[in-house]
């Protein structure tokens, strides 16, 4: 999937959420969380709705894929 733009590192900024921490709660790795941050080499779709799962449970509210990951 190509992705215009990634707002997920003003996001985890925002929460006070690290890439690790993130990760984990993500089951996925930090590589594939500095992926989804830049929009040259993103991950398959399924691992950037399981970034966005492990966001929405770290995070003070709920966020939708299109407000993380713009297409």
């Amino acid at each position: 999937m190509k992705l215009q733009e990634s707002k997920l590192t003003e996001v985890c900024k925002k929460e006070g959420i690290r890439k690790t921490q993130l990760a984990k709660e993500a089951e996925v790795s930090t590589r594939s969380v500095n992926r989804a941050e830049k929009t040259e080499k993103v991950p398959e779709e399924v691992t950037l709705y399981k970034i966005l799962r492990g966001l929405n449970k770290l995070a003070t509210r709920q966020y939708e894929f299109d407000e993380v990951f713009i297409k």
